[in-house]
């Protein structure tokens, strides 16, 4: 079958209303949608069209509303809620900023950041979750236009390797340019995305989470050969802190090329326990 590798965003249509009316009525429809691994929440409105085009090509979904003027009254809240409530959820929230990172933002994105502030404490309690969605990223334009140039890179590798497969008559294992972890209920940064680096680790594959969790932490997924005994043997995702403790999951599959299905344990304060619902799913 075709690879999720060429899946693409929502239409335009979907990417932001031009009145509350026409968001709202295209709520339900947008909410049927796939699990986004990213939403644009905020960017420069002079970056806007640029940032759709890259957005749509990654996946991503955009909730900024797609006219500045309306941010002369009201009716962008409208807008702007809807957008919200037709992506769904997702694993990263977006903010584009200029390229002095997150104190480089607009006038018009700290209007929207502090009223997204006020949306995400209603609706949840908290501000850091909204729909299954994570703390906020913040990129500069430059640095989400090199993620669009590492994924028509990655694209290019995995025609080329297509080819060059054809070419050899030879059918080896399929590699996967990008993972999704999902359903981890015990350490819920390890769910994401993840994208394949270059070079094995211990002679498998090795894949790091797109964007760090709200603590910066950036989880990997990464096979252990049997160097260190049986009990580091097999597969593990999750990351280590300053202080050198281990947060991770770890599969005891040995003869996959790729990451295990399921079969997943977590360590967390007390020990190794069971995380049924962990999956590691090509993307």
């Amino acid at each position: 079958g075709k690879s999720n590798l060429w899946r693409r965003g929502a239409s335009r249509d979907s990417l932001g209303g031009s009145s509350p009316t026409d968001s709202l009525d295209e709520a339900s429809r947008f909410n049927a949608t796939p699990h986004r691994s990213a939403c644009v929440v905020s960017c420069r409105s002079e970056h806007r069209d640029e940032v759709v085009a890259i957005a749509k090509m990654l996946g991503h979904g955009v909730a900024v509303p797609s006219s500045s003027s309306s941010y002369k009254n009201d009716v962008w809240k409208a807008v702007y809620g809807a957008n919200l409530e037709r992506v769904g959820a997702c694993d990263s929230w977006l903010v584009i900023c200029g390229q002095d990172g997150q104190t480089d933002l607009s006038k018009t994105q700290q209007t929207v950041l502090e009223f997204l502030q006020l949306l995400l404490e209603h609706r949840s309690g908290q501000p850091l979750a909204y729909a299954g969605g994570r703390i906020l990223s913040y990129l500069s334009l430059e640095e989400y236009r090199a993620e669009r140039v590492r994924y028509v890179q990655a694209l290019e590798e995995e025609l080329s390797q297509l080819k060059q497969r054809d070419l050899d008559g030879d059918l080896p294992s399929w590699t996967p340019t990008f993972l999704r972890v999902h359903g981890c209920q015990y350490w819920k940064g390890f769910n994401g995305r993840y994208k394949l680096c270059d070079g094995p680790h211990h002679g498998r594959n090795f894949y790091i989470r797109d964007f760090p969790d709200s603590f910066g932490r950036r989880a990997c997924i990464y096979f252990w050969d049997e160097r260190d005994g049986d009990e580091h043997h097999g597969w593990w995702l999750g990351f280590e802190q300053n202080n050198g403790r281990v947060f991770a999951a770890y599969n005891k599959e040995t003869a996959s090329s790729i990451p295990p299905n399921a079969n997943w344990s977590v360590r967390n304060w007390n020990g190794w326990m069971q995380e049924p619902t962990l999956r590691i799913t090509p993307y």
